[in-house]
């Protein structure tokens, strides 16, 4: 098989997994072995930067993957009563405060096999970006077209925005402790709040009116067993097979998480075919976060929630709580990947230094181990800052998107072709959009 076919049903086989398909385990390390093979046979002849750190990218990831399944299988262990990491977030919302602080404590008192687990896997892929030639955090900032100076900039929003989370605690009646961390507060957010729009016939709708090919999206929105419970975009071969899958649990929270994954399905279906296809399979993550964030945009918009009678001014300060958590708890996580892999803290020192930032930021200084239970920072290497800088990028493309067409820009299919032009390029839009920060 050429890479193409390989990374094609390597990212079929982790649809089905997530979708509760059946899927192979077999199949999904034979492809990600093939790929890491291919990679460093073709690593030595790119002349082109970003192609080199593609490749280079698919051999780190197979070089680990033993050891985050190993990380994985060993979360997994961890049980307090009923308890565990895969039913923990469905729990927390009905829980009760002393039931929170047990379970967290238990987690964390029991994750010396997950930190001997993690410390390797960065070990190893520290080892894999130096043999050739490269640094994690180099390639992350190349890759997206950034300077070192972006990560000032991610502290400045978090400092920005920490008044306004302080509102947070009050508003949701809970006290600022660490065991109402960041995942309870998503759960219990738009608690209470009446809304039961089912989000695909209102994506549907922005679709048609900015001129974006929903038919040629495969949609899962059926309900089944070990179906994971988020919604999530792949696109196995862009913009040709693109899918989008999600839990039909309703309530708000699903139906701005379902914009944001059809807004990841429109820049999919957007990718020009003539663009190399390793440039449409794996666009930068600040590049493929902004459009998703563009998309959400719109669910949380005063006027388009009003447009759908949706809106109420309890949802609004809901929704502006929902941003606040994101820009501080974001902070803290990127300025803690930027602190490890620029050389400044060691690996058994990024627990101290996350809670050391989560109190500067939020206000609770969690037990240091804490991190290694946020899904972000423990499982993804540097993937943290995409997400703020993606909305950054979003930021810029709305003033644009509402100087030419308007407050309902979303229904003008001449503000479809200006988000298109950005989607097109695939992987390049990072040249684009790295000047509007």
């Amino acid at each position: 098989m050429n890479i193409k076919e390989i990374c094609r049903k390597l990212s079929i086989q982790h649809f089905r997994m997530y979708s509760g398909f059946s899927y192979s385990e077999e199949k999904i390390n034979t492809y990600q072995k093939e790929l890491a093979v291919i990679s460093k046979r073709l690593i030595h002849k790119a002349d082109d930067k970003q192609y080199k750190l593609w490749l280079l990218g698919n051999i780190a990831e197979y070089s680990q993957t033993k050891l985050f399944l190993q990380q994985i299988k060993e979360r997994s262990k961890l049980h307090y009563k009923k308890i565990n990491y895969a039913n923990w977030k469905m729990w927390l919302p009905n829980s009760k405060e002393e039931e929170r602080k047990k379970v967290l404590d238990y987690f964390i008192g029991n994750s010396s096999k997950i930190k001997k687990v993690l410390k390797k896997r960065y070990e190893k892929i520290s080892e894999v970006y130096f043999r050739y030639g490269e640094s994690v955090l180099d390639s992350f900032l190349t890759t997206e077209n950034l300077s070192e100076d972006i990560f000032k900039k991610i502290k400045s929003l978090g400092i920005k925005y920490k008044p306004t989370f302080k509102k947070a605690w009050k508003t949701l009646g809970v006290s600022k402790e660490y065991w109402n961390e960041y995942y309870y507060l998503g759960s219990i957010l738009y608690k209470n709040i009446n809304f039961h729009l089912e989000p695909k016939k209102y994506v549907k709708r922005i679709y048609k009116s900015m001129g974006f090919p929903f038919g040629k999206i495969m949609v899962d929105d059926r309900d089944r067993k070990n179906k994971f419970g988020f919604a999530y975009c792949f696109w196995p071969n862009p913009p040709y097979d693109v899918r989008v899958s999600y839990k039909p649990v309703g309530g708000f929270n699903m139906f701005e998480t379902a914009f944001h994954e059809f807004g990841h399905a429109a820049h999919a279906v957007s990718m020009s075919p003539n663009v190399p296809f390793w440039k449409r399979f794996e666009v930068p993550s600040g590049v493929a976060e902004t459009f998703s964030e563009l998309f959400e945009s719109i669910s949380t918009n005063k006027t388009y929630l009003k447009s759908i009678n949706a809106f109420s001014p309890e949802l609004q300060k809901r929704i502006e709580l929902s941003r606040a958590k994101f820009l501080t708890f974001y902070a803290a996580n990127s300025l803690v990947k930027y602190k490890y892999w620029s050389g400044e803290i060691k690996f058994d020192e990024i627990g101290s230094e996350y809670s050391s930032l989560l109190k500067k930021f939020v206000g609770i200084e969690p037990p240091e181990d804490y991190w290694l239970f946020h899904h972000i920072l423990s499982e993804f290497t540097i993937y943290s800052p995409s997400y703020v800088v993606a909305d950054m990028h979003k930021n810029w493309m709305l003033k644009k998107l509402k100087n030419k067409f308007g407050r309902e820009w979303w229904n003008s299919r001449d503000a479809g072709s200006f988000i298109k032009s950005f989607m097109a390029p695939a992987y390049d839009a990072n040249f684009m959009l790295g000047s509007t920060i």
